[in-house]
């Protein structure tokens, strides 16, 4: 009986914990093409995580792909999917915004598109099919656009793939490439008004950096084409600030990376500027500072020594330095598994926004009630006096957005390794993409962090010239490989130096001398018969002499010494 409690438990919990993980293969399914969900097409984090459940429960392996976990996953995904693709029924879960692009797919697929009636225009095929922000599309909607163009439906995709920032979703940059050579017409888009020179230099060595780390993408350099200003560009510094770098007063905006960074930069404003400055955070940190106040209550009862209430910020931690603990190994995790980045929701133990919050606590200690109070007096949205605010925006929020003043906070990825003072070895793409969103939204004056600086000091120091830089010329373009004749007919002749009139002119002659004067011409008339050449004598029957042999002559000089 014991066995078979203890059995009954451990087969509660693997379904239990199979469910939680259900809607992540849901999702992962929705964001690929794959026509069918099986075991196989489980990622390779989810994997990690349902093995180490099994091994935990004393059951299955990472060798076998069919261990009972992984096979409850994929059955309880299936019955999410089909809930959730079932329009008709209104009693089953709704059809979230992943599904819906998944269930078009397989609808196409299926029917042809006169049998679909788009849109309510029934037996009418799409003339044209037009997408904007083309490099966050999944392969879901990319299969979708490939069915219609084989159709004979005319597809426009705009995108820039230097923006491309949702990776961790399943987004690739693939239908910006035309690596079949399908597009018909292709316009580059290079002059930017939103700012001037200054901006754009910045911004071009965000793109070269790009270029340095993916030998495939190409690009046109930026033009800052607004003829009003030339903006400034700036460094500033939160220590051993002589107070001209950083921003005097607002209204300006500040650009993160995370939702954490903007907890930690909201703390750094409130210690830099006047005291009567207000902030807002916009509506992507709310959750987070309302997770905030319940991490620090959790960490000041750990101080105090009182116990924790029923209303915690988790039932899996009874203490802040429990929770501190899971904090620091899901870090050591995302720092090390690069696959791990890609979706840190799925990977992480620890909530992402509760790990954020436990991360600000940590820095900020008792600084919170302090920080806590100014965010919640932020300004409303119907307050038109914004020239006391210091907004903040993540740069995917700020994505398409354009601000006047900009800073720049320094929680982006590092470019420059301290160590070796030259670039890091390693820089994600998205880490690269996110550093040119953020330069990009500023329209006057930008900020940057010593961590930009440090690599436009690199740059300069290594004479490296990027693209778009306005006192130094464009590279040359490389030459294309020559083939097997033209790099014969090199070898046979040599390469002429100049043409053959400029070879002509620079040959130095003598000047010649002028041509005498010409005879006046009679006007007399002239008998025929002394125009007419003489007769030729006939010719000679003997037989022509034999050759001369040549006369040897020689000069004899005598010396005398």
């Amino acid at each position: 009986l014991l066995s078979s409690s203890s059995s009954s438990r451990r087969s509660s919990r693997r379904r239990t914990y199979a469910a939680k993980m259900a809607w992540q293969v849901v999702d992962y399914y929705c964001r690929s093409d794959k026509e069918a969900m099986s075991v196989e097409m489980i990622p390779k984090w989810l994997c990690r995580k349902l093995d180490d459940f099994d091994r935990e429960e004393g059951g299955g392996g990472p060798e076998d792909v069919t261990t009972p976990t992984r096979t409850l996953v994929v059955r309880y995904a299936k019955r999410l999917f089909d809930m959730a693709a079932d329009l008709t029924n209104p009693a089953t879960i709704p059809c979230t915004q992943s599904v819906v692009p998944k269930v078009a797919l397989r609808l196409l697929r299926k029917n042809a598109d006169d049998a679909l009636g788009w849109s309510g225009f029934a037996q009418l095929t799409p003339h044209a099919i037009m997408v904007d922000e083309a490099q966050d599309l999944d392969e879901c909607v990319l299969a979708i656009l490939e069915l219609q163009r084989q159709r004979q439906t005319t597809l426009v995709v705009v995108g820039d793939a230097a923006q491309s920032i949702y990776k961790f979703r399943g987004a690739s940059d693939r239908a910006l490439k035309d690596s079949s050579g399908k597009a018909t017409q292709q316009f580059t888009l290079k002059r930017s008004f939103r700012f001037g020179p200054n901006i754009a230099l910045e911004a071009n060595k965000t793109l070269w950096l790009k270029n340095r780390f993916d030998r495939t993408f190409d690009y046109e350099p930026v033009v800052g084409a607004n003829a009003d200003f030339d903006g400034t560009v700036r460094v500033w510094k939160f220590r051993d600030d002589d107070g001209t770098s950083f921003p005097s007063a607002p209204p300006f905006t500040c650009i993160c990376r995370t939702n954490q960074g903007v907890v930690q930069c909201a703390a750094m404003i409130l210690e830099k500027c006047s005291p009567d400055v207000r902030l807002d955070l916009g509506g992507a940190a709310a959750p987070l500072v309302a997770k905030l106040a319940k991490v620090y209550d959790l960490y000041q009862r750990d101080i105090s020594g009182a116990a924790p209430t029923d209303d915690g910020v988790d039932e899996d931690f009874a203490s802040f330095s429990a929770l501190a603990k899971a904090v620091a190994d899901d870090e050591s995790v995302l720092g090390a598994d690069d696959d791990a980045k890609d979706d840190e929701r799925a990977v992480a133990t620890v909530d992402p926004i509760l790990r954020q919050a436990t991360q600000v606590v940590l820095d900020l200690k008792d600084r919170v009630p302090q920080l806590l109070a100014r965010v919640r007096g932020a300004p409303d949205d119907d307050n038109d006096d914004d020239n006391d605010v210091v907004s903040f925006a993540t740069s995917h929020k700020a994505k398409g957005l354009e601000y006047d003043a900009v800073l720049v906070f320094d929680d982006f990825a590092d470019i420059i390794d301290k160590a070796t003072s030259r670039l890091v070895t390693y820089l994600r793409d998205d880490d690269i993409n996110l550093w040119h969103v953020a330069v990009t939204r500023a329209k006057r004056h930008l900020w940057l962090p010593e961590k930009f600086d440090a690599f436009s000091k690199y740059l300069a120091t290594n004479n490296v010239r990027c693209p778009g830089h306005p006192a130094l010329p464009l590279p040359a373009r490389p030459v294309p490989r020559p083939s097997f004749q033209t790099a014969k007919a090199a070898v046979q002749r040599p390469a002429l130096t100049a043409t053959f009139q400029t070879a002509a002119a620079a040959v130095q002659r003598p000047a010649l001398p002028p041509p005498p004067p010409q005879r006046p011409v009679s006007t007399t008339a002239v008998p025929r018969a002394a125009l007419e050449p003489p007769p030729r004598k006939p010719a000679s029957t003997n037989p022509p002499p034999p050759p001369q042999r040549p006369v040897l002559t020689t000069t004899t000089t005598t010396t005398t010494r």
